[in-house]
Parts: structure tokens; sequence; C-alpha cells
């Protein structure tokens, strides 16, 4: 399966939310995946050692898969998003977006994310996430 994010020279996971979309919308959905929609920290507070052999990039976009939905906003979507990788003991994330959030959305992030946003040469559609 070829997924749209990377790892780069810096150690920056490269996060493609477009195209993470896209994947959401074409996801089929079993019982146990309404059940972690309904309850995310569900998927969350689970922890295996199954990943072990696969980039810390890959391990987040597995994970995201599970967790997140194209259900709820995309504000939520991004805060489990950085959970996540600090679970996966990400520190930067370059996230691409397919447009420019409010800066109320970009406040809300920051605040419940526990991050730094920095927007990519000022374009408001790559955003630069350091996790505090």
């Amino acid at each position: 399966m070829e997924t749209m994010l990377s790892t780069s020279e810096k150690e920056q996971i490269i996060f493609d939310y477009t195209h993470f979309l896209s994947l959401l919308c074409n996801q089929k959905w079993t019982f146990i995946d309404v059940v972690k929609n309904i309850i995310p920290s569900f998927e969350l507070n689970i922890k295996t050692g199954t990943y072990s052999q696969i980039s810390p990039a890959e391990k987040l976009h597995q994970q995201a898969l599970k967790v997140l939905s194209s259900s709820v906003s995309d504000t939520q979507n991004i805060i489990r998003l950085l959970l996540l990788s600090r679970n996966q003991d990400i520190k930067s994330i370059l996230l691409l977006l397919p447009f420019a959030l409010e800066e109320e959305q970009l406040k809300k992030i920051e605040q419940k994310g526990k991050c730094k946003l920095e927007k990519e040469n000022g374009n408001n559609e790559r955003l630069l996430i350091t996790l505090l």
C-alpha cells in the first residue's frame, strides 16, 4: 500500500492529511471500528509490540487509520494525530492540509495538542508542528 507520509532526514514526519482523508472515505467500517470511533481512547490505550519492524511514519499511519475519523472535526483529528505521535516519540510533524485552518482552530490544536504550530514558509496549508 502506498502511503503519502515519510520521514525526512531530520526525523520529521511528513503527514499528508489530504491523502489520509481520501483513505478514510474509502475505508469499510466494522463493528469494532464503530466502537473505536465512539470511544477513541479505546484504541489509544492499546499498545502492542507488533509494530517494531516498521518506521515511525508507517506506525503513525497505521494507528491513524484506526483512530482518526471522517465523522469528527479536522481539529479533533489533528489533536488525536498529535497524541498518537507523542506515543510514538515523534517530536516534529509537517502536516500537509487540503485547506487553511482558522486561527481559532490553530489555537485549540496548540492548547489541547500541547504543541507549537508554525506555517511553513507562510503557507497556511503546510503546518510545522513541534510537540512540547
